[in-house]
């Protein structure tokens, strides 16, 4: 059967050893299970995915850690040749057609527009259709914008991301969790500042500091006392890579 998850997850890592199984193509034989373990290490989410694909059998893998538990990205599909020279032809016929029809259209409208008309004319507004999500989205920006402008209102929130050495990082994203539309990026010296309304920091609100190569951090919020936070993030090193049966 087919496998149609994008996300694996492995709930049990193997603790057998890598080094002491036997090499196969693909990966390597497990003599406790009896199975082969598929090195997925090397591959990119869009060979993992066709390998799977061609492969629905396979169940046992080995992973780096930053290949598990997130959704896996295809690679964008190629468009065929044929499909690119129906459309340049089908460009070049619709030009004529356009071309055709802008002419008949400027006719058309050089004769409305010689039609007398009203002098207050009613005016019609048209409707825009605003998706429920998006409305919401809406309404909680201006809420907090209206927040941000009342007198106390809003909270400013700045510090500084360094590395486990003290070195300043740069590029680095700190992002009020749950509000992801508040959001700021350190500077070359790893300061940032980021203004938030009051509400934002009423309650448990945390914010995650991230960037690549990095371990992300989560900061809780403190007091309205103290709003300056300084964050050390970890490289993620060698990486992590885990083996065992995969779902």
């Amino acid at each position: 059967m087919p496998r149609t998850a994008t996300t694996l997850t492995i709930a049990k890592p193997c603790a057998e050893l890598w080094q002491q199984m036997t090499p196969v193509p693909n990966g390597r034989h497990c003599a406790a299970c009896r199975e082969t373990v598929t090195d997925f290490t090397q591959m990119t989410d869009a060979e993992i995915l066709r390998f799977l694909r061609h492969n629905p059998a396979v169940s046992c893998g080995r992973f780096t850690e930053e290949q598990l538990d997130r959704e896996l990205r295809r690679a964008p599909e190629a468009t065929p040749r044929w499909r690119t020279w129906l459309a340049a032809a089908a460009t070049v016929l619709g030009l004529r057609e356009v071309t055709a029809l802008e002419s008949r259209a400027q006719k058309v409208n050089q004769e409305v527009a010689d039609i007398p008309r009203p002098e207050a004319a009613a005016r019609f507004t048209p409707y825009t259709y605003t998706a429920p999500d998006e409305l919401a989205q809406q309404e909680a920006r201006q809420q907090q914008a209206e927040e941000m402008a009342a007198p106390g209102g809003r909270v400013i929130l700045r510090g500084s991301v360094h590395n486990r050495w003290g070195l300043p990082l740069g590029k680095a994203r700190v992002v009020v969790v749950d509000m992801p539309e508040l959001k700021a990026t350190t500077n070359a010296l790893g300061h940032f500042y980021l203004e938030v309304p009051a509400s934002a920091v009423a309650g448990s609100t945390k914010l995650r500091v991230s960037r690549p190569g990095h371990r992300s951090s989560w900061v809780e919020v403190a007091s309205p006392d103290s709003h300056r936070y300084h964050v050390f993030l970890k490289s993620w090193g060698r990486r992590r890579v885990l083996a065992g049966k995969f779902r």
